[in-house]
């Protein structure tokens, strides 16, 4: 009965995912569409929407976005990639001793997946810093 309950949780929460997907994309489409107005109205928006397309075409560290949401891009991004880049300073300092017993946990559970989402700031100046995360990259270079 509890696993049954499990399921149609699941099944719910896939089903309002989908939905949500649908509403994006519908919002993004009319957003474009309102862009594509705009932009035929002046020049100058059309180089600056080439800028941007052009721009976020592909991060030189991270690689192409997955998705585009504005206040946030979503990259597919290698373990060795990750663990490049600095961890901003006011983080909780790295022990590796947490990230190798992260790692051994999760060779137990390997079949529920791995961490999803890093959290990454880019300055202006297109440095990059880890915000949340770091022992999660570093269970990822321990289980490499």
């Amino acid at each position: 009965r509890r696993r049954v309950q499990n399921d149609l949780e699941i099944q719910k929460r896939q089903i309002a995912f989908e939905a949500w997907k649908k509403n994006l994309e519908k919002e993004k489409e009319e957003s474009n569409q309102q862009e594509d107005v705009e932009s035929q109205t002046s020049s100058s928006s059309i180089a600056l929407k080439q800028l941007e397309t052009e721009a976020l075409g592909e991060h030189p560290i991270l690689g192409p976005a997955v998705a585009d949401l504005g206040h946030k891009r979503i990259h597919v991004v290698s373990s060795r990639a990750l663990a490049a880049i600095p961890i901003w300073k006011r983080q909780r300092i790295y022990r590796h001793d947490r990230a190798k017993s992260m790692a051994s946990d999760k060779m137990k559970s390997l079949h529920l997946g791995l961490p999803g989402i890093i959290g990454i700031y880019e300055s202006t100046d297109g440095s990059l810093k880890i915000i949340d995360g770091q022992h999660r990259i570093g269970m990822l270079q321990v289980l490499k």
